[in-house]
This record gives C-alpha cells, sequence and structure tokens, in this order.
C-alpha cells in the first residue's frame, strides 16, 4: 500500500511538468485546463458508476470499471510517442 502511495503520488508531479513543458508559452492555459480535465472526469466517473450500480448490480461493477480502464489503457499506449514532449532528461525511443 505504501508503494502504491509513493508511486501514485509521483504521477502527478510528473504529469504536472510534462503539462507545463508541453504549455510552451502557454502553461496557465494548460494548467488551467489539466484542473478542468481532472473534476470533468471526477464527475463523468461519478455518473458512470452511479449508472452501473443502479443498471447491473454491485456484483457486475468491477466488470463495468474494466471497461473505461480498458479503453485509458488502450489511449496511453497509443499516445506513448507523441503524448507529452521529452523532457530535458529523457530520450525518445
Amino acid at each position: 500500500m505504501t508503494l502504491w502511495g509513493i508511486a501514485f503520488g509521483a504521477v502527478g508531479i510528473y504529469n504536472q511538468a510534462a503539462i507545463l513543458r508541453a504549455g510552451g508559452e502557454h502553461k496557465d492555459a494548460a494548467n488551467g485546463l489539466t484542473v478542468v480535465t481532472i473534476q470533468l472526469g471526477i464527475a463523468v466517473g461519478a455518473v458512470y458508476g452511479a449508472f452501473a450500480l443502479t443498471t447491473v448490480g454491485a456484483q457486475l461493477v468491477p466488470l463495468a470499471a474494466a471497461l473505461p480502464t480498458a479503453v485509458a489503457l488502450v489511449i496511453i499506449i497509443a499516445s506513448r510517442r507523441g503524448g507529452y514532449p521529452a523532457g530535458p532528461r529523457e530520450k525518445r525511443r
């Protein structure tokens, strides 16, 4: 649990740095869009979770959660090359 907490905490810092780097001269706008995206994700996740719970019941909620998880994994893999610009100490393969 501790390792998960440390890794999950580091993701936010890395993501924020990558977004600011990608924003270039529009760092403030990029940072604002990050906040909007996070809040939108929370709202959509809550609505989807409530819909899944009321539609398929508690027994199948893990299965309903697998669908957006699979979509997120596909997006991550597809954007591996061009998702964020490489940082000063990173090299693209």
